[in-house]
C-alpha cells in the first residue's frame, strides 16, 4: 500500500458516498461506515483502486500549450526565434 492524496481522498470519499446512497436504509450506521471504510480504503490505498480515482477525475483544463492553439488564438512563438 502506498501513501494517498488529499485529492484522490475527496474523490474517494465523494464516490463512495454516491455509490451507497440508497443503501442506508437496508444497513445499520455502524455496518454502513464499516463498508464505507473498507471501499474508500481500497481506492486510495490499492494500484488498482488509483487506477479507476484517476479515471473518474475530469480531464485537466489546458489554456495553451506550446505547440497548439487554442480556440482561435494564435500559435505560440518558442523562445528564441523570430517569426518562425
Amino acid at each position: 500500500m502506498t501513501q494517498s492524496t488529499d485529492a484522490h481522498d475527496s474523490l474517494a470519499a465523494e464516490l463512495v458516498t454516491e455509490a451507497l446512497e440508497g443503501i442506508d436504509k437496508l444497513l445499520s450506521p455502524e455496518e454502513l461506515e464499516v463498508i464505507r471504510a473498507l471501499v474508500e480504503t481500497e481506492l486510495v490505498a490499492t494500484e488498482e483502486g488509483r487506477q479507476l480515482l484517476r479515471s473518474c477525475r475530469p480531464d485537466p483544463v489546458v489554456a495553451e500549450s506550446g505547440d497548439v492553439p487554442v480556440s482561435g488564438r494564435a500559435p505560440a512563438r518558442k523562445r528564441g526565434t523570430k517569426g518562425a
